[in-house]
């Protein structure tokens, strides 16, 4: 389950879906959700809140977006409503969408929401039509951040790697050399 810092390794007995053991186990009283333990039965982990992106509509994702009395900066209030965007890839539609960063929420009106809507729907098709671009940036010299796509957002150098598996093995390694060293 790779779920951000929720993530968690689970194994399940395959015919009768009780749990052998779970890299991190909870009980009820530590997740109001569910318990991961030996001898319980698995289940999944709940549903995001948000829309889902790959099948909203410009009118969904508008009405999603505003929210007029909500003093939230934009890209958590993306996160919130956007399911499985996280923080980066949000600060990203919204560096796309030509807004200031750590503009407001109430901040934004009709004009906004449209600009917003072409960056999603920008990325949404990228997503569909599997046109990936994996990058790693850096910052004086050490990996910052990588992802699926060019981050323009952020200062420094960005490099463009041939797989997914590349960026993230290189983006580790450099940053296991760093914590060796």
């Amino acid at each position: 389950e790779i779920m951000g810092k929720h993530s968690n390794i689970i194994l399940v007995e395959p015919v009768s879906g009780v749990i052998i053991d779970g890299i991190s186990r909870y009980s009820y009283a530590t997740s109001r959700h569910r318990e991961v333990l030996p001898g319980r039965m698995y289940s999944p982990p709940p549903t995001p809140e948000g829309i889902n992106p790959l099948v909203a509509t410009e009118e969904l994702v508008r009405s999603a977006l505003w929210a007029p009395n909500l003093e939230l900066p934009l890209e958590k209030l993306l996160v919130n409503r956007l399911a499985g965007f996280g923080p980066q890839t949000c600060r990203e539609i919204s560096y796309r969408a030509g807004l200031e960063p750590g503009i407001s929420s109430q901040s934004i009106g009709d004009r906004e929401l449209s600009l917003l809507w072409k960056s999603v729907r920008a990325i949404i098709d990228m997503v569909r039509s599997e046109r990936f671009e994996p990058t790693i940036c850096s910052r004086d010299g050490r990996p910052v951040a990588f992802a699926p796509l060019s981050l323009t957002h952020l200062d420094g150098p960005c490099r463009r790697m041939d797989s997914m598996n590349e960026a993230l093995d290189h983006f580790f390694c450099a940053r296991e050399k760093e914590t060796n060293l």
